[in-house]
């Protein structure tokens, strides 16, 4: 009976992963445009809350805010689990599994589910903790800050959910197309 192979670290797949996008992409691989882009809106959203919401008398109307980004992003880390399981259903599939590993693409699979997993937890969690600073005397400025960063991982955990989705229909796409020996699967890692 063969050994069976340690899986790779996230890290070990993350670079893996970068270093298949920069052949294809160069340099671009490394600037990551989509987190970027949700980190401007964060910070800009948030710049333009007033420093009179933070008061005192003004708390019930931040925590109806702050439940309403923490029930949202409850929602969609559930949705996703759902998404997870169907994706872990369709790779650990006996047949695809082999042809996903013999292309040297499992790991890399596996590396996606984990960082979309990671997002969507991080969002969750970071509006319970915002919800929570609302408690504490902090200030507006630092208010403002964590607004930016709930709204910054909300809005990124979003546009991650909408890429498992495209994963998804890849993997359905690739499974319908994929025989043995053929080498028709999709790359985590193709232009987005």
């Amino acid at each position: 009976m063969d050994e069976i192979p340690s899986r790779p670290s996230l890290a070990q797949t993350f670079a893996k992963a970068l270093q298949i996008s920069a052949k294809k992409r160069g340099y671009r691989a490394f600037i990551p445009v989509r987190m970027i882009l949700t980190l401007a809106v964060g910070i800009g959203v948030s710049r333009f809350v007033p420093d009179t919401a933070w008061r005192s008398d003004n708390l019930g109307a931040m925590a109806t805010l702050y439940g309403g980004i923490l029930a949202f992003n409850a929602l969609l880390l559930a949705v996703g689990w759902n998404a997870f399981s169907r994706i872990y259903d369709a790779i650990s599939e006996e047949e695809f599994s082999e042809f996903l590993k013999r292309y040297n693409m499992f790991d890399l699979h596996i590396m996606f589910i984990s960082l979309v997993h990671i997002t969507l937890a991080s969002a969750a969690i970071m509006s319970f903790a915002g919800l929570i600073s609302l408690l504490l005397p902090i200030g507006a400025e630092i208010s403002k800050w964590i607004l930016a960063i709930i709204l910054f991982l909300s809005v990124y955990s979003l546009t991650e959910a909408m890429r498992a989705t495209t994963m998804m229909n890849d993997l359905v796409w690739d499974k319908a197309h994929a025989t043995k020996g053929s080498g028709n699967v999709h790359n985590l890692n193709q232009k987005n």
